[in-house]
Order: C-alpha cells, then structure tokens, then sequence
C-alpha cells in the first residue's frame, strides 16, 4: 500500500457531517484504512543491551496490521496549512489543554504508540522496564 493510495482513501472519507445551524463547521472524520495483501508476521527484534531484562520476545510494531480484518493501526493523519494560516479550533480543543499525557515503558515497548501531545501539555513518562530510558526527539525540538 502506498501512501497515494492512503491519500486517496482519505479523501472519500472525509465528509463533513451536518448538524445544528452552529456545528456544521465543524465535520467528523471516521474511516478504515486496510493492508493491501496477506498481512505479514511482525519481525522479533533481536536485544543487543540488557537481555537479562526482557524474559518475551519483543517484536517490531511499525506495522501493525489486525490478522482478521486487515485493518491498520497506529495510523496518523496530518493536517497541513499554509505557513501562518490561522486555523479554527472547536471550541473543545481548551477543555483539555492543560491534561497531563502519559506514556508508559513497559516489556521494551511504549504504551500506547501513539499519542496526541500538544506544545502546551505535560508529558508523564512512566518507565516499568528498569534496563533502559526513554529517548525522545520531536519533529520541531531540538535534542537536549
């Protein structure tokens, strides 16, 4: 699957829904993105640090695709604007602002893999697994 083909499939999902007089700015986004073919086996990632510290098997997750129904998970969509286009947020967009956002590292892999982070919110990394430390770059930061 390319990602054209994710791009067109989008594109035939993303109809705004209707409702009141004042919601009809605002639209829903709901959609199923499916692996075109049989759905591979997840490669096990061979532990090269800390061995003693994993007793499973851990296996590559970035691409994780559902055995059953094909279905894709994980998948991100972006929107893109223009630089400085102002962009409306719902006016639900500040109730949860300021939440704390949690990830967990647990039997060598982090829980949940994606998640939605805002420049403004608290990041809580939760370590279980005590051989290793989490590393994190972000598309616009810099390293420390």
């Amino acid at each position: 699957m390319t990602t054209r083909t994710i791009l067109i499939g989008l594109a035939v999902i993303a109809v705004p829904a209707l409702g009141a007089a004042e919601e009809q700015q605002w639209g829903h986004l709901r959609g199923r993105l499916v692996f075109d073919g049989e759905p591979p086996d997840a490669p096990k990632i061979t532990i090269t640090k800390a061995e003693l510290a994993f007793t499973k098997p851990i296996f590559d997750e970035s691409l994780v695709v559902k055995k059953k129904d094909r279905g894709l998970a994980n998948v991100l969509i972006f929107l893109f604007t223009q630089p400085g286009e102002i962009v409306p947020v719902h006016p639900s967009y500040a109730a949860n602002a300021k939440k704390r956002v949690t990830i967990k590292m647990q039997n060598g892999r982090f829980e949940p893999h994606v998640t939605l982070l805002r420049t403004n919110q608290p990041l809580l990394r939760v370590n279980n697994d005590v051989a290793h430390n989490t590393h994190l770059h972000f598309f616009q930061n810099s390293a420390p």
